[in-house]
């Protein structure tokens, strides 16, 4: 049996740097405090964090959907080379099967949520003002305008730049399909001083093309309308460490590497042909700024046992519950307590829904 492990590993990855960012506090609720917390053995805090950890917003869950529906898409129509047509109506039919489940009322599922939250999705929004909220809650409006969503996602995907050179037959080779290929988990090492510190990341779609260019695809469903001067660097950083992950592990030049963004509700697209230099540097920088940020919440700075300090040195980001982030963050109640906490931690601590 693998032993448990009582503090968490240090890493980097896209996600955890953006937490860490937006709110130390919550930072540590996802990546300190909840770890371990579907042990038997666990405190209250941390089963409680374990369990806020697995709450999701409902354009996230959407997301999911959405992505889930593409790797499928992509793995029967690229892969296995099944009808165009027909896989794009699978997928559309998939988006909206699931789309069913945030239409039934959320109670249902607590239940089982209880049981595995890590396989059991329950909406936050059900859960924080469904249930336990002091207001009426009604969700169907927003449900269908992801309906709407699903349905232009369908259209879409067939005009994408991606598939379109699929169907050109312009694509030598896929490597990745969402996250991983062969078993092999997309990981790789950043020198940090005298360490290397593993990053993680989760590639949608990665391939090669007959012109000898790597292109990196990141599907999204929020909307993203422009990249301006003043936020290109940050539209871009996912990307940019991607582009370090395919020239470690295929030793593709960086002028080789095409990154796209594409909003497969829109149809909107941003391309970089190439990545230069100064953004590979700038993106390194900025790595290793999160890494020394993160050191300085462990005891000692001792990676390899990865003991955090107590919840007192991690920032909230705000001092009013009202805060925009904090509004919409998994933690809040965890953080701000009140009426709707105590009920939301019986729940969670005694199972007695």
């Amino acid at each position: 049996m693998e032993d448990i492990k009582q503090y968490p590993d240090f890493s980097w990855s896209y996600s955890s740097s953006s937490l860490l960012n937006r709110c130390q506090r919550a930072y540590f609720y996802r990546y300190y405090a909840s770890h371990n917390g579907d042990n038997v053995n666990a405190s209250d805090f941390a089963r409680l964090a374990f369990y806020h950890k697995y709450l999701y917003k409902r354009s996230a869950i959407f997301g999911h959907f959405v992505h889930k529906a593409i790797k499928t898409f992509l793995l029967k129509v690229v892969v296995d080379k099944d009808d165009l047509i027909e896989a794009t109506t699978d997928l559309y039919l998939s988006i909206s099967s699931d789309l069913k489940l945030l239409e039934t009322s959320q109670g249902k599922f607590i239940p089982m949520w209880l049981e595995n939250p890590k396989d059991n999705i329950l909406c936050a929004d059900d859960f924080y003002f469904g249930p336990f909220g002091a207001q009426n809650f009604y969700p169907w409006e927003s449900i269908k305008e992801l309906k709407i969503k699903a349905g232009a996602v369908r259209q879409r995907i067939l005009t994408t730049k991606p598939l379109q050179e699929f169907i050109n037959g312009e694509i030598l080779k896929v490597a990745e399909i969402d996250e991983q290929t062969d078993d092999k988990e997309d990981v790789f090492y950043i020198d940090f001083k005298d360490e290397k510190i593993p990053l993680f990341c989760a590639i949608d779609f990665l391939y090669f093309k007959t012109d000898g260019k790597c292109v990196v695809v990141d599907w999204k469903t929020a909307t993203l309308n422009r990249i301006t001067e003043r936020t290109f660097f940050d539209a871009w950083l996912q990307l940019i460490v991607y582009a370090l992950y395919v020239n470690q592990r295929y030793k593709i030049p960086y002028n080789k590497i095409v990154l796209r963004i594409i909003n497969v509700v829109n149809g909107r697209m941003f391309e970089l042909d190439g990545v230069e230099e100064w953004l590979v540097i700038k993106c390194i920088e900025r790595i290793q700024k999160d890494i020394s940020l993160m050191k300085s919440f462990v005891r000692n700075g001792d990676t390899k046992t990865n003991q955090s300090y107590p919840i007192q040195y991690f920032l909230k980001r705000s001092t009013t519950p009202y805060d925009k982030i904090c509004v919409n963050c998994n933690f809040k109640y965890m953080c701000w307590g009140g009426i709707k906490a105590d009920k939301i931690r019986r729940l969670i601590l005694r199972k007695n829904y």
